[in-house]
């Protein structure tokens, strides 16, 4: 029996060994994972985005108060 598989850029090929259908299946799964992983590990990492929400503060001091008694008990 001759089996060839090929998942992407991933080639195999088998002569002489009988092989059932789950085996078959299982090659497959195992040949597109590996495929997956090269894929993944060949593509360029995505830059990653500046973060769109910031925070701004605007302060001022108050003037300063007066010397002399601001709050009084006298009635005038």
């Amino acid at each position: 029996m001759k089996l060839h598989l090929q998942v992407g850029d991933l080639v195999l090929t088998v002569k002489d060994c009988d092989y059932t259908k789950r085996e078959v299946k299982e090659l497959l799964k195992s040949m597109s994972s590996i495929y997956l992983a090269i894929v993944e590990a060949s593509a360029p990492a995505p830059a990653p985005e500046p973060n769109p929400i910031g925070f701004a503060a605007y302060l001022e001091r108050a003037p300063e108060m007066p010397t002399e008694d601001y709050f009084t008990d006298d009635e005038e």
